[in-house]
């Protein structure tokens, strides 16, 4: 199970469990459901079939729903390595992996010192592809928007 949070969490359309076996969801977590659900099952040793080939339509939404922000996000994700230790501290490339992931999110919310904290983080935690990219993201300057250009001269008040 260990796969399913060492890269993106699969999908729950294109996963199979037996009614009696299901874990149920964390309500507390505004986000990030997935993943706290993926570690309780795996925790409480539930079998379930992911099916990496169906193709399943999914729409994306430009704004946050349910408040399912990016900042909703990044919290429950700094939330998961602390309640689900003893998964983590089985699997280190699960946690380098998770922390790259907060890195980038940090990172994609203007905060990069705490990008740079959690991708180092990740690196130490073990060396990782996601983890040199998620330092690169974190301490690259900030990048201008397409059409922007630098000012050559003060503009002034």
């Amino acid at each position: 199970m260990a796969c399913v949070v060492r890269r993106s969490t699969p999908s729950f359309g294109a996963t199979s469990i037996h009614r009696d076996a299901f874990v149920p969801f964390d309500d507390s977590y505004r986000a990030s459901q997935d993943v706290d659900w993926w570690l309780r099952a795996a925790a409480a040793g539930r079998r379930v079939l992911h099916i990496a080939d169906v193709d399943l339509p999914v729409r994306r939404h430009t704004g946050a729903r349910h408040s399912n922000g990016p900042r909703a996000r990044l919290k429950a994700s700094v939330r998961l390595p602390g309640e689900h230790s003893a998964f983590f501290a089985r699997h280190a490339d699960a946690k380098a992996f998770r922390l790259s992931r907060i890195s980038v999110m940090a990172g994609q919310l203007g905060h990069r010192s705490d990008g740079v904290r959690f991708a180092v983080l990740s690196l130490l935690t073990q060396p990782s592809r996601p983890g040199v990219w998620a330092l690169w993201q974190a301490a690259a300057p900030a990048r201008m928007s397409p059409g922007r250009r630098v000012p050559t001269h003060d503009p002034g008040p």
